[in-house]
């Protein structure tokens, strides 16, 4: 009787990894398939360009310590990670 309720339980297990498994396949397969975006799907405004430098430039900030004397440093690096998102030149 043991025996079948671990045979049973395996079962399960497997059945469940297999189903995680299919999930991540198709998942996967749905990424692959997404069409790619354009250039000019990656456009963003001058205000929202703006907007995205200020938050990552705050958050860079305060990832720091929110010590003071490196705001100008801050926001030229997070430029560069906006314009490399968005593909700025």
């Amino acid at each position: 009787m043991v025996v079948k309720a671990r045979s049973r339980s395996a079962k399960r297990v497997s059945t469940a990894v297999k189903k995680v498994v299919a999930d991540v396949v198709t998942a996967a397969e749905k990424i692959i398939a997404a069409p790619k975006k354009t250039a000019a799907q990656r456009t963003i405004s001058a205000q929202a360009f703006n907007e995205r430098v200020q938050v990552l430039a705050y958050e860079m900030y305060i990832s720091r310590g929110a010590s003071h004397g490196d705001d100008t440093s801050d926001w030229f690096a997070a430029e560069k990670i906006v314009r490399r998102t968005f593909e700025v030149k």
